[in-house]
């Protein structure tokens, strides 16, 4: 909701459609007049306004039964009739609007479904995960929006939407390709994604995908676009929906130089200003599960140093911002995408105005998985750049040992590992492979994670296990 005009209600721009435009000027009003009564001046001011201000914890009992029943068979040995009890449960929390809970259900039934068709798409880490998720939106505090997903719409329709393209991911299985396109829309961020099937023996590139048709154009120029369109729609996590109907109008331009009229906090000019954002930031396993999130454009003020890594195929670039503070970038070799490390190198040496990516702190440095880069002749789209003849990067970076990180990680691969297999069904090894994993933690200082490893350990249950996998993701993601 944009009000243009001080005083007059009848100059409010809103994305929603006429048939729900009121309704959302009358909430928005009512948002602005609780946050000038709690005096909350911040430039993102984020609070729940009617009911109690604690999740509903009854609401989510059921499903907890139901995900600990997983945890203890495992995803090996897990009964088909318990999808179905998580269906009816994932049914459950939506009628109830509890649209965070609902959705880590139907990913969990999609890992199930995953594993028993023995497709690519499963893993033992992010089985882990959600199940993880669902205890630790029950036992958290924060606000019920943030934490349940409540009063947020399961499908909005946006009437004449303009989103700005910030790029595209490529990711992909033997089984198939699945693109994403993100797109800046307002102060927030937005993911189209479409996904094709690939046959015995293909393996189509992003430079592959270029021209097939995705929302009435090809990939190529959808991710380098401003689209305006009066048949979109978004998801509660923010998932973009474009009809491609002959009815409705769309219209698809070259994105140019928009980036640098981006609203904040979409646009960041100070990495430290950015950096404090996210160390302020509610662990994700309790955090709105908007799928673009912390997908952002940064205003590059100067490239410090480039340099790659042939062990690990990662390229690092360290850039500024015209503050003087800095981000690394780091992108690493991907089979869905081998031109994007040479793209990216060239783009990095051709004068870099701004760079699209996903951020996040590692060691309190700000790190961007770079999506696309805007030099002086356009945006750069890097997984969907064509392979070099040569494929030459420049320089050599050594990467340096991250101790903590390799602790934690070994942690959470053997707490993975026995969900998988199901805590009824351990391995012998299990407790000794447990037992290394926590003084391996201990090594690097953190106690507390190793007291929850070993405690899990000695007394193997679902509550302990959950004990431990939280506060694993926790540690792992404040790294």
């Amino acid at each position: 909701m944009r009000f243009l005009v001080p005083g007059e209600l009848g100059y409010v721009h809103a994305d929603a459609t006429a048939a729900r435009r009121d309704e959302f000027v009358a909430h928005a009003v009512w948002a602005f007049r609780e946050a000038d009564e709690r005096g909350l001046v911040e430039d993102v001011v984020r609070f729940d306004v009617g009911g109690s201000a604690g999740p509903d914890r009854a609401g989510l009992a059921g499903v907890l039964e139901l995900a600990d029943r997983v945890l203890l068979d495992g995803a090996a040995h897990a009964d088909p009739v318990l999808d179905a009890g998580l269906r009816r449960a994932r049914v459950e929390l939506g009628d109830r609007g509890l649209h965070w809970p609902a959705a880590a259900v139907d990913d969990l039934v999609g890992q199930l479904r995953a594993y028993r068709e023995r497709s690519a798409h499963y893993r033992a880490e992010r089985f882990a995960e959600l199940v993880a998720e669902l205890h630790a939106r029950h036992r958290a505090t924060g606000a019920r929006s943030q934490v349940l997903g409540t009063d947020v719409p399961a499908e909005t329709p946006l009437h004449r939407v303009r989103v700005t393209a910030l790029g595209c991911r490529i990711r992909g299985t033997v089984e198939d390709r699945t693109a994403e396109v993100f797109f800046a829309s307002g102060p927030t961020t937005l993911v189209l994604r479409h996904r094709w099937a690939i046959g015995e023996g293909e393996s189509p590139t992003g430079h592959d995908l270029v021209s097939r048709r995705v929302a009435g154009t090809t990939l190529g120029a959808l991710a380098a676009s401003n689209i305006v369109s009066e048949s979109a729609s978004r998801s509660a996590s923010r998932v973009l929906k474009v009809s491609a109907g002959r009815v409705s109008k769309t219209s698809i331009t070259p994105v140019g130089r928009a980036w640098e009229g981006l609203s904040e906090p979409v646009l960041v000019r100070s990495l430290a200003a950015e950096a404090a954002a996210l160390e302020r930031l509610p662990p994700r396993l309790v955090r709105a599960r908007v799928e673009a999130e912390l997908v952002r454009v940064v205003a590059i003020g100067e490239v410090r140093s480039v340099g790659y890594s042939p062990g690990a195929q990662r390229l690092d670039a360290v850039v500024a911002d015209e503050f003087g503070a800095t981000a690394r970038i780091s992108a690493t070799h991907r089979g869905e995408a081998p031109g994007a490390l040479d793209a990216l190198a060239g783009a990095l040496e051709s004068d870099p105005v701004m760079v699209s990516g996903s951020l996040r702190r590692v060691g309190g440095v700000v790190v961007i998985d770079p999506l696309a880069v805007l030099t002086g002749s356009g945006v750069v789209v890097l997984d969907l750049a064509p392979v070099r003849g040569v494929g030459v990067v420049p320089g050599y970076r050594e990467s340096g040992s991250d101790l903590i990180g390799a602790a934690v990680d070994a942690a959470l691969a053997v707490c993975a590992d026995a969900a998988h297999r199901g805590l009824r069904h351990l391995a012998p090894g299990v407790r000794a492979r447990l037992g290394e994993a926590a003084a391996g933690l201990r090594r690097v200082g953190l106690h507390g994670s190793a007291a929850a490893v070993t405690a899990f350990g000695e007394e193997v249950s679902a509550r302990t296990w959950v004990d431990a996998q939280v506060r694993l993701l926790v540690a792992q993601e404040c790294r």
